[in-house]
C-alpha cells in the first residue's frame, strides 16, 4: 500500500535540508539576505507539483476595479489568462487569473506577524473584489522565535475593521516553523454578519519528533488549486484526499484562536 504519510513527512524533510543548505555555506553576517533564496525554494517546489494549467510568479495583482495590490512573494495564477507584464517570475497580473498567495519569510518574530496578517489580507481584499471566489492566502515562515503561545496572543489581539470583509479574502492558513500551522475554519452565521469573531485551529504537527506542518500548508493550497482545476467543490477523491492529508489533523490540534471582526 501508498505511504502517504512517509510521503508527507519527506516533503517537510526536503524543506528543511533545503534551508539550511545555504546557510551551512555562507557566513552568519549574511543570513539576512536568505529571504529570497527562500522564496525561490517555495517557488520551485510549486513548479513541481502544481496541476496543469496553474503557474507560479512573484509580483502584483491587478483587480478590474482597477486596485493594485502590494508586492507578494508568490502568487498562483492560472495561466490561460494573459498577464499584463511578464518577465521571468516576476509578473504583474489580473485578479481573475488568482487562485493563491503567499508570504514568505525567514523568520516571523512574535511583533510581527500582526502587520505581515494585515498586509496579506490587505492584499486579498483587494484580488477578491467585487467576486465570490475563494483563494488560499497563506504565511509560510521557515523559522519561529519563542513559544507558539506567543504567537497566539498577539493574534488574538488583532481586530479586524471592515464592512466586507469575507471569509474567502482574508489568511487562511499559517505556517509558523516546521510543527505549527493554523487554518481558518468556516464562518459561522454570526461571522457572516460581521458581528463576531473568525475562528483559526492551532495544530502541532509533531509526528515523531519530525515536523509535517510544512507538507500540510501545501496539501491546503493543493486542496484549493485542485478545486478550481476541476470546477469541483464537494468532497476530494479518496485516495488523492489520502495522500495529501494522511493523518487525522484533530489529533494535532491544540488550541483555537479567536480573531474579533467589528463591522464599520
Amino acid at each position: 500500500m501508498p505511504k502517504y504519510l512517509d510521503y508527507q513527512l519527506s516533503i517537510a524533510q526536503e524543506f528543511k535540508a533545503y534551508e539550511n543548505r545555504v546557510r551551512f555555506l555562507i557566513d552568519d553576517a549574511n543570513w539576512a539576505e536568505e529571504g529570497r533564496y527562500k522564496e525561490i525554494i517555495l517557488m520551485n517546489y510549486l513548479k513541481r507539483n502544481l496541476p496543469q494549467g496553474f503557474s507560479v510568479g512573484t509580483g502584483f495583482v491587478r483587480n478590474n476595479s482597477g486596485e493594485i495590490t502590494g508586492q507578494i512573494d508568490i502568487i498562483i495564477y492560472e495561466n490561460t489568462y494573459p498577464l499584463f507584464f511578464s518577465e521571468g517570475d516576476f509578473i504583474i497580473c489580473n485578479s481573475n487569473s488568482v487562485v493563491g498567495i503567499i508570504e514568505v519569510k525567514t523568520r516571523i518574530s512574535p511583533s510581527a506577524i500582526v502587520d505581515v496578517i494585515k498586509k496579506s489580507n490587505s492584499n486579498g481584499e483587494i484580488i477578491i473584489d467585487k467576486s465570490s471566489k475563494k483563494i488560499f492566502n497563506g504565511i509560510f515562515s521557515y523559522n519561529i522565535d519563542g513559544n507558539i503561545g506567543i504567537y497566539k496572543n498577539n493574534i488574538e489581539r488583532l481586530e479586524l475593521q471592515n464592512s466586507r470583509v469575507l471569509q474567502q479574502e482574508v489568511i487562511s492558513n499559517i505556517a509558523l516553523g516546521d510543527f505549527h500551522i493554523m487554518t481558518l475554519l468556516d464562518y459561522s452565521e454570526h461571522q457572516k454578519n460581521l458581528n463576531g469573531y473568525l475562528s483559526y485551529d492551532v495544530f502541532n504537527m509533531n509526528y515523531n519528533n519530525k515536523g509535517l506542518a510544512f507538507s500540510y500548508f501545501f496539501s491546503n493550497l493543493l486542496d484549493i488549486v485542485y478545486r478550481q482545476s476541476v470546477h469541483f467543490f464537494g468532497r476530494l477523491p479518496k485516495e488523492y484526499e489520502k495522500m495529501i492529508f494522511p493523518i487525522d489533523e484533530s489529533e494535532k490540534k491544540i488550541d483555537e484562536i479567536q480573531v474579533k471582526v467589528s463591522s464599520v
